[in-house]
């Protein structure tokens, strides 16, 4: 059993309308594990400790340099475009497995 509790990290824009922040995330993280399901280590964090770290971005453009920074790197993500705010990207939602090392920089939501 693997004694470090596995996290699923959430990346959310700061510049939306509260509530929204919340909603957006609910909706990242909803599509990772949906997409995710079958994934071993998706199911571990569902069933034994299913930690969310929810980390503020600035606003779209910043959220957009994760999602490509992600993309280079090969990690597993879901980024999430709200219909009601003209497709914009939102929220992403990383797969537990990603190095938590990366986010420390931003600040928590």
């Amino acid at each position: 059993m693997n004694t470090k509790a596995l996290k699923v990290y959430v990346l959310v824009r700061r510049d939306l309308p509260w509530p929204q922040p919340a909603i957006q995330a609910c909706h990242a993280v909803a599509s990772l594990a949906v997409r995710n399901a079958a994934d071993p280590q998706v199911v571990q964090w569902m069933d034994e400790s299913p930690t969310l770290v929810l980390l503020g971005v600035e606003n779209e453009e910043e959220l957009i340099g994760w999602e490509k920074l992600l993309n280079e790197r090969g990690d597993i993500f879901c980024c999430f475009s709200e219909p009601d705010f003209g497709d914009e990207k939102t929220a992403l939602a990383v797969h537990p497995r990603s190095d938590a090392g990366l986010f420390r920089s931003i600040p928590l939501l």
